[in-house]
């Protein structure tokens, strides 16, 4: 187990040190999809940066990448994506914009998460912004 899902410190620094050990591979690449990401990643509160990374790492930035039954840049679940709208898992803009909205579901309820070790408490927005302090990018780890 490399991290400890109920422990929000532990949780967060395997995260963050994943994103930036992939980042400068990443982040960084120029690609066909540039434009497409510059201009849909800020709608969902999201860096370039960040998506490029998490596409690179899912993909390669092969918009017809396969993995059983998760497919395109995102590595979407076909069954998933079906549920929000998606026609064509393999079309980038579909899967950017599904995956993009599923990713900042997930960050959001991150922020909201109750983790339970030695007692319960909720990442609140206070707890959000001392993390941020301490150095992490809530919104680039989700």
């Amino acid at each position: 187990k490399k991290y400890d899902a109920l422990n929000a410190g532990t949780f967060l620094d395997y995260w963050k040190g994943k994103f930036n050990r992939q980042s400068s591979k990443w982040g960084k690449k120029s690609t066909q999809f540039d434009e497409l990401i510059n201009e849909v990643a800020p709608q969902f509160g999201f860096s370039p940066n960040f998506v490029k990374t998490v596409v690179g790492m899912e993909s390669s930035f092969d918009h017809n990448a396969s993995a059983g039954s998760h497919k395109g840049l995102l590595q979407l679940n076909e069954k998933e994506a079906r549920r929000k709208g998606v026609k064509d898992v393999y079309n980038p803009v579909e899967n950017l914009m599904a995956g993009l909205q599923m990713m900042a579901q997930k960050r959001d309820r991150l922020a909201k998460m109750q983790f339970k070790e030695g007692g319960e408490y909720d990442l609140s927005l206070e707890e959000v912004n001392r993390l941020r302090k301490l150095g992490y990018d809530l919104e680039e780890i989700s």
